[in-house]
């Protein structure tokens, strides 16, 4: 059965008013249609599954962007990684104009920009940074989503002075 979302349809002899413009004979225009009103106008207006399953779907892009399978498999059944994918997906779905990152707050679509950069490999770097801190973090989230900001720009150095102090080390 053929719906039109947000039609009104009246039948022959009744009149509906727009503004000033009267329309009359309204079931003619749709002719063949057998149908109630109901079915007709019927519109979900649920906000909440709207904002819900656009957060879903941003996880799941992201997911896909950082090729969380792999990561899992890799990484085992760490829950560090799906804290990591739910704080990502938080930043990217952000209605918020400017983000707190490095203690400053940065415009959010710079912050959403380097998320959609990361890949599997930066989140493997903040993952390893995080493991490897010995020091007591007190806002958890605030490190994670100033990491992920700045993995893009730090992970060539961090690999670069890791891959001189084996090699000097070994030496």
């Amino acid at each position: 059965m053929e719906k039109y979302e947000g039609e009104v349809l009246l039948k022959e002899g009744y009149t509906t008013e727009i503004g000033d413009t009267h329309f009359r004979n309204i079931e003619k225009c749709v002719a063949g249609f057998r149908g109630t009103n109901t079915e007709i106008t019927y519109k979900d207006y649920n906000r909440d599954s709207l904002i819900l399953s656009s957060y879903q779907g941003i996880r799941e892009e992201f997911k896909r962007q950082i090729e969380y399978d792999i990561l899992k498999h890799d990484l085992g059944d760490t829950d560090e990684l799906d804290e990591l994918v739910e704080i990502a997906s938080e930043v990217l779905t952000s209605t918020a104009r400017t983000i707190r990152v490095n203690r400053e707050e940065r415009k959010a679509a710079e912050v959403k920009e380097r998320y959609k950069s990361l890949t599997m490999f930066h989140v493997q770097y903040v993952l390893r940074c995080m493991s490897e801190t010995a020091s007591k973090i007190r806002n958890i989230r605030a490190v994670m989503i100033t990491a992920l900001y700045n993995a893009s720009s730090t992970i060539s150095t961090y690999y670069g002075n890791l891959y001189r102090y084996h090699a000097v080390g070994a030496a």
